[in-house]
């Protein structure tokens, strides 16, 4: 791509930041990929020309942003003013610098739309996203497919056009654009008969419906964007204990009628977030799930005994069907496989 400050590739911004080849515009913006810290942390930065009309109150919006901290939130990790990096006349630049994003939701759609499933880990991300936001006082306001990202496991909304409401930005604004991503759903039947009309003579009223975040919760059933899983570097944990199954029942000591059971009532529920061939390949996926997510309390599960697989790696211990569910949506929300299941086990 050509945009006027491609000349800055390869240069030092800041005596810290070396820009590499820029990758994306949006308008006088341009954005770089870069590195950052000791230990050079993958990072993109936006770099804006101060005297054009979008500069505005940009910087101050942006150390505002810098300050907030969601999983689901793009981190914006530094920004300031500099001076041209290699022409002192070309007057000064603001800079963002923010986590590398994997992907975005644009990008995506280029190749594939996503399950349902899929789309509603996206929307629940998206969602809770937002809700942080505006509980900051702060609005979004460019809630669309180049502003949500997948950042290894996790989907996130970016951070750099945070800002307050306005006339053209509002908490309502936000829901309205994230419900626009979702299908409009079919128009349901006219009715038989039609609402009566007041003896007035006037047509009935209707309310018009508020743009809450309980009303987007519903129709959640084709957002196309996209969960990538990334795989973490590997390393030997100790070795996680499988679940001893529980002890048959003891038989009574004199016969007697068996009282009617329910077929599942010997079964419990799991919820299944992989499947491994071997006891070690399980045990070190299950190190990784607690060390990055402890409530999930993560732990290997044989059906067929220690001695055989599958070994999977099951969340939460024996639940419900109802408890397991919900886990299970939660684990998809948090940025698990999603192609994690609910099964119910004979023990």
């Amino acid at each position: 791509m050509t945009h006027p400050l491609d000349r800055f590739t390869g240069v030092s911004l800041a005596g810290k930041y070396r820009l590499e080849e820029c990758v994306a515009a949006d308008g006088a913006a341009a954005f770089f990929p870069t590195s950052y810290g000791p230990r050079r942390q993958r990072a993109l930065l936006k770099l804006l020309p101060e005297d054009c009309p979008a500069a505005g109150r940009q910087l101050e919006r942006w150390r505002r942003a810098a300050l907030l901290s969601h999983p689901n939130l793009l981190a914006l990790v530094d920004c300031g003013r500099v001076g041209a990096p290699s022409q002192p006349n070309d007057g000064s630049f603001l800079y963002a610098l923010f986590e590398y994003p994997d992907e975005t939701l644009a990008g995506a759609l280029e190749h594939r739309p996503l399950t349902e499933e899929e789309a509603r880990g996206v929307f629940q991300s998206v969602s809770a996203a937002l809700r942080y936001i505006h509980s900051q006082s702060l609005v979004h306001g460019a809630v669309d497919a180049g502003h949500i990202v997948a950042v290894g496991d996790l989907i996130k909304l970016t951070s750099d056009t945070i800002r307050e409401p306005g006339r053209d930005a509002s908490p309502a604004g936000d829901l309205r654009a994230l419900e626009g991503l979702l299908p409009r759903p079919e128009p349901a039947p006219p009715a038989a008969d039609p609402p009566p009309v007041p003896q007035s003579g006037a047509p009935p009223s209707y309310r018009t419906p508020r743009w809450t975040y309980a009303g987007l919760a519903a129709p959640v059933v084709a957002l196309v964007a996209v969960l990538l899983a990334r795989t973490p570097v590997p390393r030997d944990p100790d070795p996680i204990p499988l679940e001893k199954p529980a002890p048959p029942p003891a038989a009574p000591p004199h016969p007697a009628a068996a009282p009617a059971v329910a077929p599942d009532a010997h079964r419990v529920w799991r919820v299944v977030a992989y499947t491994y061939g071997t006891l070690r390949d399980a045990d070190r996926q299950a190190r990784r799930i607690n060390e990055k997510w402890p409530a999930f309390r993560a732990a290997v599960f044989a059906p067929k005994g220690r001695g055989q697989g599958p070994f999977y790696v099951a969340l939460g211990g024996r639940m419900t069907r109802p408890e397991a569910q919900r886990l299970e949506r939660t684990a998809r929300a948090s940025g698990l496989p999603r192609d994690t299941f609910v099964r119910n086990y004979a023990e």
